[in-house]
């Protein structure tokens, strides 16, 4: 679950990318964050190199650079995973 201190900034936004993106539907905090548009949810599995280009571009759309980029997933290794290219 991403830190919601994330946006306590008003410059601030965040796009997640997961497997269901219902999974905030019943938050409250984050129910805000979404609707504005700040946390944009991207549905995809991030072992699909499309569905992370998608979320990437998603992350871009608004023309500002990405300054981090934070990624969990349940295989500490992925072969090829540094060779993707976007």
């Amino acid at each position: 679950m991403p830190n919601r201190r994330l946006f306590t900034d008003q410059n601030h936004s965040a796009t997640l990318l997961l497997r269901k993106t219902d999974v905030f539907d019943n938050d409250e905090q984050m129910r805000p964050h979404v609707e504005s548009g700040r946390a944009q949810l991207v549905q995809g599995d991030a072992l699909v190199p499309d569905d992370v280009k998608a979320a990437w571009e998603k992350a871009t759309d608004f023309g500002r650079a990405v300054d981090y980029v934070v990624f969990t997933l349940g295989q500490p290794y992925i072969e090829g995973f540094l060779e993707w290219s976007f």
